[in-house]
């Protein structure tokens, strides 16, 4: 008895167009192949499955009892291989029920996943949503699997791995309500001299000021360095530090505290955030539903 792998798909599909046909001449017309390659076909069939299959008898081909119980169930399980193979995947939200991974820092996870749950609660009450930190390692994150998507400020990506800009943003200051920094005269040289908060998900290195300062011969001190976007404000609430963050950060932060944001007095880049997903799941009906919903609110 062959096994199955043993087995090429389309000698099967052969084997069942010559037990329907029960011809040699009309198989092979239906399989679109000559006549001698079709008998080369029905020969390997009766070697592999050691039966004849089909045998002569006067001007017709008889199926063998053993090509008799085959017919039917051979039938059936290629209707049911070309019906899975066939069937495009689809991705319902309404009744939908999945669990979706995205990776972002707590910057993201304050000002966007808030409106992307209230946004698939709507759409698609069935649909969970798990928020993970955003790893230091994107593509290796993405590779195994450990989420779906990613949005935020990304680095360079590697093979297997697509991305999405959402949007640009720049930065502003940020400090309590009655800061000296706020009268100063010379506001470029009260911002040196004040005490900084930095936000740093490293741990190390400087920041975009450091070094938009530096190229200006000119430095700050950083006091308080916090891995935290949503740390940092609270930290320049309670003292004299002064915070710089992302524009939409300081927008969010003002309307939640009694604080003041203010146009730095250094120029300092924009930045990009971005969406990114692996490319297995490109076509993952699900996976773009989601992607779409992020695109459409994260903008």
């Amino acid at each position: 008895m062959p096994s199955l792998a043993a087995l090429d798909v389309n000698l099967l599909v052969a084997l069942d167009a010559l037990l329907q046909t029960r011809s040699v001449t009309a198989a092979a017309r239906r399989m679109a192949v000559s006549q001698p390659a079709m008998s080369q076909t029905l020969a390997r069939l009766r070697t592999q499955l050691d039966d004849p299959l089909l045998v002569r008898v006067g001007a017709q081909m008889v199926p063998t009892p053993r090509a008799e119980a085959l017919a039917g169930p051979l039938r059936a399980a290629l209707a049911a291989l070309q019906a899975a193979v066939s069937a495009a995947p689809t991705f319902e939200p309404a009744t939908a029920t999945r669990t979706f991974t995205l990776a972002t820092t707590d910057y993201g996870a304050a000002l966007w996943v808030p409106e992307v749950t209230a946004h698939l609660a709507r759409v698609a009450p069935g649909v969970n949503l798990r928020v993970v930190p955003q790893p230091a390692d994107v593509t290796q994150g993405l590779q195994r699997g450990a989420f779906d998507v990613v949005v935020g400020v990304l680095p360079d990506l590697g093979a297997g791995v697509r991305r999405q800009v959402l949007y640009r943003d720049g930065f502003q200051g940020f400090v309590r309500a009655g800061h000296p920094l706020l009268a100063a005269p010379d506001r470029l040289a009260a911002y040196c001299a004040a005490g900084h908060v930095l936000v740093g998900l490293t741990g190390t290195g400087d920041g975009a000021v450091d070094r938009a300062l530096a190229a200006q011969g000119l430095s700050r001190r950083v006091v308080v360095r916090v891995p935290f976007f949503l740390a940092a404000p609270l930290v320049a609430l309670r003292s004299d530090l002064v915070l710089t963050s992302p524009a939409r950060a300081v927008a969010a932060f003002t309307g939640w505290y009694p604080a003041v944001a203010f146009e730095p007095p250094v120029d300092l880049p924009q930045f990009t955030i971005s969406l990114a997903w692996h490319l297995r799941d490109d076509a993952d009906p699900g996976a773009r539903w989601l992607r779409a919903q992020i695109q459409q609110i994260v903008k």
